[in-house]
């Protein structure tokens, strides 16, 4: 899962929705330097990762991916979570995905001073760029694709993912949205 994933599942819970947002900046036993609950949020944020990275499932997704984008696989993957769950939002959540943004946006904010550098960096080009919102489309996706691309000084174009998405844009959207189902309704 990407930033929307974790920040949902994160059950309007301020610390942990901050220990969750940092958490892939915060490296080994770096998270005992946090406040107990941003270091359940962090946790929080691995234990997510463990159980996304290991379904069966979305494992059989990543094996369709790996021919175009090798072992960014699990990115795109985490990606495309994000653009299921911002599709299919009502399904997930009673308040709109415009102002579950915006609250998660205020939390980061307003707690700004527990954000490492780089977290800080990529909260102002998540809100200048509406990536929570942007998820819901397709085209929003593909620009989360693209973007990671030209971050990632990788050689590989994410984009190229789009292939066998799109020649299996049903099973992809079940499975991911099975999946979501299924964590949002696990006490993790």
């Amino acid at each position: 899962m990407n930033f929307l994933g974790h920040l949902y599942l994160s059950n309007k819970k301020p610390n942990i929705l901050i220990g969750n947002f940092i958490a892939d900046e915060i490296k080994g036993k770096k998270y005992l330097l946090y406040p107990n609950e941003i270091q359940n949020g962090i946790l929080f944020h691995r234990k997510i990762d463990t159980i996304t990275d290991t379904d069966n499932n979305l494992r059989s997704l990543k094996k369709h991916l790996y021919p175009y984008v090798h072992k960014y696989a699990g990115v795109v993957l985490d990606i495309y979570l994000d653009h299921i769950l911002a599709k299919h939002w009502a399904q997930f959540c009673h308040i709109p995905l415009k102002t579950f943004a915006w609250n998660s946006y205020f939390v980061l904010l307003k707690n700004q001073h527990y954000l490492p550098i780089i977290s800080k960096y990529i909260l102002l080009r998540m809100i200048l760029g509406r990536w929570l919102t942007s998820y819901s489309s397709f085209d929003g996706f593909s620009k989360a694709l693209k973007g990671m691309s030209l971050r990632r000084v990788t050689g590989i174009n994410l984009l190229n993912a789009i292939v066998p998405i799109n020649e299996n844009y049903v099973l992809f959207e079940n499975t991911c949205l099975l999946f979501l189902k299924d964590i949002s309704e696990k006490n993790i």
